[in-house]
């Protein structure tokens, strides 16, 4: 089990890098989803709630930080409506996201190597 993740308004986008057979999220305890993941796959969480996971294998995947006050931030910047909930169905193949997540991996892997631009508009 996954030490629990105490609530606050944000959002994270997870890409799943490398296939799970089985991920279970629990909120406050109590199951929340319970599935498998294809590699290319997505989720979303609004961490409103507090959340814990139990995994079952290892896995590869990575995860945006989506505070909602830089959502409002980007959509009162753009002329946007609010956004107060980003929603996706859960393990849902995403090529865009997928094609950004594998492209930031050398990034992880060699932060020092990492030009400031891309620090400053992706990551």
């Amino acid at each position: 089990m996954s030490p629990r993740i105490p609530p606050e308004d944000t959002h994270i986008v997870a890409i799943y890098v490398t296939p799970v057979e089985d991920h279970e999220l629990l909120s406050r305890g109590r199951r929340f989803l319970r599935q498998g993941y294809a590699r290319g796959s997505m989720r979303i969480v609004n961490l409103t709630r507090e959340f814990s996971a139990r995994i079952g294998s290892p896995h590869e995947t990575v995860v945006f930080y989506m505070p909602q006050a830089a959502i409002d931030d980007f959509t009162e910047d753009s002329g946007l409506r609010p956004v107060r909930s980003l929603v996706c169905e859960a393990g849902v193949p995403d090529a865009t996201m997928q094609g950004l997540a594998l492209a930031l991996l050398p990034a992880f892997e060699q932060p020092a190597e990492v030009p400031q631009l891309l620090l400053d508009h992706v990551i």
